[in-house]
């Protein structure tokens, strides 16, 4: 709403919203997660692509330099720790690398394993060092490890 005052993250930068703005038609009083949102700052910030609003009065999102995922792997090439990738979080991009691999689940046997790199078609649960911070919800976690 007009007047929130909002936190940028992961850069910790804040300001008040001037006004909402919506195309076509009016602006509504009010705008809520999951819908596009254009509106004016009250005072000028440079901020990142990918950067997350919230209100002062609402929970923060986290940000971290480093993340614990599970990821299905889909390169051709296996996910390894001497490369550097790119990663894609919302509207986010950073450059991050693979720090550990934890387990990996082998989609042909569903069987859990150990190793040093998650190759294709394969999950794995990993560690990712980030350059830079980035802003994300937590989510449940799909308990797939005590299933099998």
């Amino acid at each position: 709403r007009e007047g929130d005052e909002l936190l940028f993250l992961p850069s910790g930068k804040s300001s008040r919203v001037a006004s909402l703005e919506s195309f076509p038609g009016p602006p509504p009083a009010s705008f809520g997660p999951g819908r596009h949102a254009g509106f004016s700052l009250s005072e000028q910030v440079h901020l990142r692509r990918g950067e997350v609003a919230v209100r002062l009065t609402d929970p923060p999102c986290r940000t971290a330099l480093r993340l614990l995922a599970r990821i299905f792997w889909l390169g051709k090439r296996p996910f390894r720790a001497d490369r550097e990738y790119g990663l894609r979080l919302g509207t986010q991009k950073v450059r991050m690398e693979l720090e550990a691999v934890r387990r990996i689940l082998n989609a042909d046997t569903l069987e859990v394993q150990t190793g040093e790199e998650v190759r294709r078609n394969d999950v794995g649960e990993v560690v990712l060092r980030l350059q830079r911070p980035v802003a994300f919800d937590l989510l449940p976690m799909c308990p797939i490890w005590d299933v099998l």
